[in-house]
């Protein structure tokens, strides 16, 4: 798989099932495609590691309620915030379904928390197990 910094369009839903082979050989052309993953809020906790950073934020209020630069000022401040945080409870099931499929991961890199880049592919690297291969857009 491949990491790229750039926003996902579309979330797969689950459960997925692995390709399979075809039980006899076909003439037809087969059709190429890539299968993309978004990291933050699929594989990725993003909203777990922000109740972590603000333990007072009520729980059944969504991230969405916290002041956008308060949140990411909180985040810029934390050293690897990125990249200590857990999976989605259904991200390594994910994960290994579409594994196979070697996916793109595509993720958003927030302007005002510039060690996000580093983080997440670091994240990347240790918990997907693949070589990561890093591009900005």
């Amino acid at each position: 798989g491949r990491f790229a910094f750039q926003d996902a369009t579309a979330v797969l839903p689950l459960p997925l099932e692995r390709p399979r082979a075809a039980a006899h050989p076909t003439t037809t052309r087969q059709k190429s495609f890539r299968v993309y993953c978004d990291l933050d809020g699929v594989l990725v906790d993003f909203c777990h590691g922000i109740r972590t950073l603000f333990p007072h934020h009520e729980a059944s209020q969504s991230v969405d309620a916290l002041h956008r630069p308060t949140m990411w000022q909180k985040v810029a401040e934390q050293p690897s915030f990125f990249d200590s945080l857990p999976w989605m409870p259904d991200g390594q099931r994910l994960w290994e379904a579409i594994r196979p499929l070697q996916p793109d991961i595509l993720t958003g890199v927030p302007y005002r928390v510039t060690a996000s880049s580093v983080q997440k592919f670091l994240w990347c690297q240790r918990e997907l197990g693949v070589p990561v291969h890093h591009i900005d857009k």
